[in-house]
């Protein structure tokens, strides 16, 4: 069983050396490397940290970076040697870095010239503790001479939450919590392998490294040997595709969208050869689900938390019917729904929130992960989501509404590209961001809806925006 960072270069070492691990454009070239360089070039980078820090153990390692192989080699290679890893969003604004900086305890950051380079002021600031992320490649010293990790319960990485509502918690995660996700991960790859019959797939990495569905999906293909496509921006996507071909991405649905309407049109040339797709981190529409298993791609839903490293629940399109279900549990934990809400039990479950004792007692309770979303089990086992406990609106007549059950019902209208219903005075609002153009084809479509719904579900007042709400790194609408 693979519990340790140690365990998994053992493994990679021993069964893929030869093989691909990874290949992404450098200065507008296709590099590739092996799994032997990998794990070289890990040891590598924990030999160059103990070497620059003689007290490294427990030392908080910050990565502000794009997507990129230096960004996995200096992410294992920091838990590797003892100290603890920070992965963090370089797009968030000086005052949120400055506070997840200080929540963190961070003593270095390692950064890419891209950063310094659309950030000179932030990095300025930070010079006297900020390196460069390749700086590795440079290290002349003794590879391999320094203490590995190998307790599977000690802190590993702290990572920030993509809070929709209030500051970002730094969670804190053990080896033992992130492999134990894994699991569930790499047994959907098996599924893959086994449909398409193939010893080595290759996967397409889009989703933010600093997050825990990015880090998941690039783990999860190294324990079983992928090739792994890196794409280091959104705006490379479609390029990077077309030369990487690929058996299988994860995405946020905002993104499943854009293929989602050249489906309907019968084309599938921006996919890349995808057959099949892994999607969660945020709400999405069964409908277009549909669309996608329709044309022959299998879907796969992943719902988790940063607090148990992702690790929740799996639907497979081609193993459950129950398209809008996320699923069932697929790994070594266990399920319950508590007062209408989710909870998780297992290993892969956080050691608690940094600095925030309160926090975490609010959110583990007897070991049990409190996910703050609402829901329900069928019959069969699979898993509802009916909305968010924080978002649930309570009108004066003590009705309790759902704003996620009703931005589903609008956003079937493809005209509606952003809402988000909240609660104005004792009213329902839908908020929309659309084009200009079509908010009277809305006006009409929520008149519409509202005739299916009892009267205090009624979205009664309708705003339309200028501009697309603010998102999380990872797609979440900033309620």
């Amino acid at each position: 069983m693979i519990n340790t960072v140690k365990d998994m270069l053992s493994l990679m070492e021993k069964e893929y050396s030869d093989d691909y691990a990874f290949q992404y454009f450098e200065k507008n070239e296709l590099v590739k490397v092996t799994y032997k360089q990998y794990v070289d070039d890990i040891n590598g980078f924990a030999s160059y940290l103990c070497d620059k820090f003689s007290d490294i153990e427990g030392k908080r390692i910050a990565i502000l970076s794009k997507n990129s192989y230096h960004f996995m080699v200096c992410y294992l290679g920091t838990i590797l040697a003892k100290a603890v890893i920070v992965p963090m969003n370089k797009q968030e604004s000086d005052e949120i870095l400055d506070y997840e900086l200080d929540l963190a305890d961070v003593s270095c950051i390692f950064s890419d010239e891209e950063f310094e380079i659309f950030r000179p002021d932030t990095a300025k600031r930070y010079e006297k503790i900020l390196f460069r992320i390749d700086d590795y490649k440079n290290y002349t010293g003794k590879i391999g001479d320094f203490e590995c990790s190998t307790d599977p319960d000690s802190l590993s990485a702290i990572i920030m939450t993509s809070g929709t509502t209030g500051k970002n918690k730094g969670v804190m995660l053990s080896q033992r919590n992130m492999f134990t996700t894994l699991e569930s991960f790499t047994g959907q790859i098996d599924f893959i392998m086994n449909k398409l019959k193939k010893k080595q797939l290759q996967s397409f990495i889009v989703v933010p490294m600093f997050h825990t569905a990015g880090l998941a999906t690039i783990l999860a293909g190294n324990l079983k040997g992928n090739f792994e496509g890196l794409c280091n921006s959104p705006k490379y996507i479609f390029r990077d595709l077309a030369i990487m071909k690929s058996d299988y991405t994860f995405v946020v649905p905002a993104m499943m969208k854009i293929w989602y309407k050249d489906l309907k049109n019968g084309t599938t040339e921006k996919m890349g050869g995808l057959t099949t797709i892994f999607t969660g981190a945020a709400p999405a529409d069964p409908d277009v689900f549909k669309v996608f298993v329709d044309n022959g791609i299998t879907i796969i839903q992943i719902y988790g938390l940063t607090e148990d490293f992702g690790g929740g629940t799996i639907n497979n399109s081609d193993e459950c019917e129950k398209i809008d279900s996320i699923g069932v549990v697929k790994y070594r934990g266990d399920i319950k729904i508590d007062d209408g809400e989710i909870c998780f039990k297992s290993d892969a479950v956080m050691k608690g929130y940094v600095k925030d004792p309160e926090g975490t007692a609010k959110a583990i309770v007897d070991g049990w992960l409190h996910t703050g979303d609402l829901g329900y089990i069928d019959e069969d086992g699979c898993v509802y989501i009916s909305g968010r406990k924080k978002n649930l609106i309570i009108l004066s007549g003590g009705e309790n509404v759902n704003p996620e059950e009703l931005e589903a019902l609008l956003q079937r209208n493809e005209k509606v590209t952003e809402v988000v219903v909240k609660q104005k005075g004792d009213k329902i609002c839908a908020e929309v961001f659309c084009e200009v153009d079509d908010q009277q084809n809305i006006k009409e479509y929520i008149n519409t809806v509202n005739k299916t719904l009892p009267g205090y579900k009624k979205m009664t007042v309708i705003e339309f925006r200028e501009k697309p709400f603010t998102k999380t790194g990872v797609g979440k609408i900033v309620r």
